[in-house]
């Protein structure tokens, strides 16, 4: 595959050697018009090529549905996942929170350890209304935690609007030992008030 004239780059088949389906990407950071070519050759030598012209909208960095709900560096407080204690910890956003009407689709936190914490912390949000998963932005692997500070930013599959009383959650299911905790940091300007225990 080819993007305007950078030269071709290989495809992934389907599987290998069933070239009915294939994948390519390519990362486009120009607005305009473009010209995409897909370029097959066959066992022969044989070539067919195809082009499609496409035009690029590049929005803004700050229209993009990027927010960060956690974690402010500098703010030396945290919210304690442990076995034995509280599962999640999280902030039910009110009608005031900057956050409602703001799209999201991507979230970033400050962790870290305390013990050999280990399995998945999951990071998602529960619908006000009805308390069902609204949107999931994924899991991190516990055992990448340190006794410092490390950031973690999720991406999810879609983005979502936030609505006041939902719930942003970030959840531990611990490992037996209530030595073992996981500590999320809170964010100085959507302050989390207290751990959120379902």
């Amino acid at each position: 595959m080819q993007f305007d004239n950078d030269g071709f780059s290989a495809a992934t088949p389907n599987s290998s050697e069933d070239w009915s389906q294939w994948t390519a990407s390519k990362t486009i950071t120009m607005a305009g018009s473009h010209t995409i070519t897909a370029k097959a050759t066959d066992n022969a030598g044989n070539t067919k090529s195809s082009t499609i012209e496409i035009n690029n909208v590049v929005v803004p960095q700050d229209e993009t549905t990027r927010t960060k709900i956690y974690s402010v560096t500098g703010t030396n407080s945290y919210s304690i996942l442990t076995t034995g204690g509280s599962d999640r910890a999280g902030e039910i956003l009110t009608s005031s929170s900057s956050l409602i009407e703001k799209s999201i689709s991507e979230v970033t936190l400050v962790l870290k350890k305390s013990g050999s914490p280990s399995g998945t912390i999951s990071v998602l949000v529960r619908s006000g209304l009805d308390d069902s998963t609204a949107i999931e932005f994924g899991v991190i692997d516990a055992s990448e935690l340190t006794t410092s500070d490390k950031s973690f930013t999720l991406k999810a599959a879609s983005s979502y609007i936030f609505k006041s009383k939902d719930k942003v959650l970030v959840g531990w299911s611990g490992t037996g030992s209530s030595a073992d905790q996981v500590l999320v940091k809170r964010n100085g300007a959507e302050r989390l008030t207290a751990p959120i225990r379902i």
